[in-house]
């Protein structure tokens, strides 16, 4: 069963520097979710983990998102859903691949959600070390998540 948490929208109109528009993203303050027409990417946090829905195919754009996203929220757990997207810009797959070798080195990962095999295939051109596993079910995805982050506090016991 899902926690019920509050949900964070990330727009695509932040004005940071290579963002469309000049509007801050719209965030809850823990009540209903701000939707606006221009949300890209959704994050929530899971018990830890921080979820990213992608609404489709995965530009440069959205990957500099989530990279803001997860280091915004301190992540170093991270499932990123890319169950919409038929096609990654291969510039995005680096930028992806490169964020999860970050979030490795805090001691956590990156998973990916997708059932396209050319997504995946993508992902595995752009990892120089290591790709961040994909699954195809967002729970699979979650588990492997929560098992690694407990491996973690394991380790520190």
């Amino acid at each position: 069963m899902e926690e019920n948490v509050p949900l964070v929208w990330v727009s695509t109109t932040g004005s940071r520097p290579g963002l469309r528009g000049g509007d801050q993203a719209s965030r809850t303050d823990g009540g209903e979710a701000s939707v606006s027409n221009d949300v890209a990417v959704q994050a929530r946090d899971f018990g830890g983990c921080t979820i990213l829905t992608v609404p489709g195919d995965l530009d440069v754009a959205l990957a500099d998102e989530i990279g803001w996203a997860v280091n915004a929220a301190g992540s170093r757990h991270v499932v990123v859903d890319l169950g919409r997207a038929a096609a990654v810009d291969p510039t995005a797959a680096v930028v992806l691949v490169g964020l999860h070798e970050r979030v490795r080195a805090r001691g956590g990962g990156v998973c990916v959600v997708t059932t396209d095999q050319d997504v995946r295939a993508q992902l595995e051109r752009a990892a120089t070390v290591a790709a961040p596993p994909c699954f195809t079910e967002i729970g699979d995805a979650l588990e492997a998540s929560m098992t690694e982050r407990q491996s973690g506090f394991a380790r520190l016991a």
